[in-house]
């Protein structure tokens, strides 16, 4: 009985599947899952199509123990709940050998962390944002550096320009450097760890701005037009 109660606290199904993996027992059926509950599990096959195993997120490495006769612990599966809501189950179990080593079946458990997902979920995002972080910090870096050199020589270029024509087009490249270091900048801000000072500009300028560089990139056949 002491025994009992400490694996009700650790799981809340328990469950038995014979040599054909078909299931021969569901007992303290805490869990409500729809479509099928403990009735219309035993004496079905875990792989029947219809059971829907086979097609729940997660199956594939759980169909890989069942078919090597291996444990297996703590495999997520995606299944319908209580009015077609999503529930999160673990599933763990070990296998039934004889004293020769033949193998008789599983026994294992079923573990609802429907409600621990949205959590997991969050950690998991936060992971992702802040390697996404380290990332655009390594590549501001070389990026400013860069721009250093393409402003560095644009500005040298422009004090020994000795032809007119090219004062604009020099003058072109040193602003768009300077956009772009304000570019690396933010996105080293978005790295960094350090609390950002929010900055206002008027978005009409910094279009005109681009405007130039548009109009290059789409080519002479294309007009380009900021509307009032």
């Amino acid at each position: 009985e002491r025994f009992f109660d400490f694996a009700k606290a650790s799981a809340d199904t328990f469950w038995e599947l014979d040599k054909e993996l078909i299931f021969c027992a569901w007992e303290n059926p805490e869990l409500d899952i729809q479509p099928w509950g403990d009735e219309s599990l035993l004496s079905n096959s875990i792989t029947n199509p219809e059971l829907g195993f086979v097609d729940m997120l997660g199956w594939e490495p759980l169909q890989l123990s069942l078919e090597a006769h291996e444990a297996f612990r703590n495999v997520e599966l995606e299944i319908p709940g209580i009015e077609s809501k999503t529930k999160w189950l673990t599933v763990s179990a070990i296998p039934l050998l004889d004293d020769e080593g033949m193998f008789l079946g599983y026994r294992g458990v079923f573990s609802d962390i429907t409600a621990r997902r949205p959590l997991e979920e969050k950690i998991n995002q936060a992971e992702r944002i802040d390697t996404i972080g380290r990332f655009a910090q390594g590549v501001s870096h070389d990026f400013n550096n860069l721009l250093g050199v393409i402003h560095g020589h644009a500005e040298l270029a422009l004090l020994h320009a000795s032809n007119t024509a090219f004062e604009a087009p020099l003058q072109d490249i040193l602003d768009a450097s300077k956009r772009g270091a304000s570019l690396v900048e933010r996105l080293a801000a978005f790295g960094s760890t350090t609390m950002s000072i929010p900055e206002t500009f008027n978005v009409t300028e910094r279009v005109n701005q681009l405007i130039p560089l548009l109009a290059s990139a789409l080519g002479a056949g294309i007009e380009l037009k900021l509307a009032d």
